[in-house]
């Protein structure tokens, strides 16, 4: 209970309210729900007699609704920057899956890169066809290593596939493959 709340609330039934009235000279105050049992009795605080009439205690009671609506706002801005949060975090996620997909093609490209440089320190062409210049035509996949039963399969390339600088192969059993540059260039023979 927040200091506010104590200092408001009725000695009577203990509860914050905001419809308080004077029940006393002394200035005394209880709710208006647990004023009118007091009738014929003197004041919980100070034992004087109670007055007549009850006074609200406009004040307090302004007092008390401006809280209340204060305490509504902060509930509120409390929400919307848990909601904030949240969509920072998303945001944060995407942001580290982007970032995971560009170290990776930039993986690939130095892979390239550095298989250029080698061929060129070797004296060999490095004149590889481009993507374009790949697509349509006829390969056989050979010395695949991880998945073995695709090696002596033959296919065409159909085209680029994703974002990440792969090439999309339809094989003659009406399989694909998805392979990267890289892996092409190490693997398949590529038929005249």
């Amino acid at each position: 209970m927040s200091v506010f709340s104590k200092a408001v609330e009725c000695a009577i039934c203990m509860e914050a309210s905001e419809s308080n009235v004077i029940i006393c000279l002394q200035g005394h105050g209880a709710c208006e729900d647990c004023a009118p049992s007091l009738r014929g009795h003197r004041c919980h605080s100070c034992r004087q007699a109670l007055i007549r009439t009850f006074i609200p205690n406009l004040p307090l009671n302004d007092t008390v609704s401006a809280v209340q609506t204060m305490e509504q706002e902060l509930s509120n801005l409390n929400a919307q920057l848990h909601q904030e949060r949240e969509a920072r975090h998303q945001v944060e996620l995407e942001y580290a899956q982007y970032k995971s997909e560009y170290e990776g093609l930039m993986q690939d490209v130095e892979a390239q890169l550095g298989s250029k440089r080698r061929r060129s320190e070797r004296g060999e062409s490095s004149t590889a066809p481009s993507y374009n210049e790949l697509i349509g035509r006829s390969i056989e996949i050979s010395g695949l290593k991880q998945d073995t039963a695709y090696n002596g399969k033959k296919g065409v390339i159909q085209g680029r596939y994703g974002n990440r600088g792969r090439l999309l192969v339809q094989l003659d059993n009406g399989r694909h493959l998805a392979m990267t540059r890289a892996l092409i260039e190490q693997c398949i023979h590529v038929l005249e």
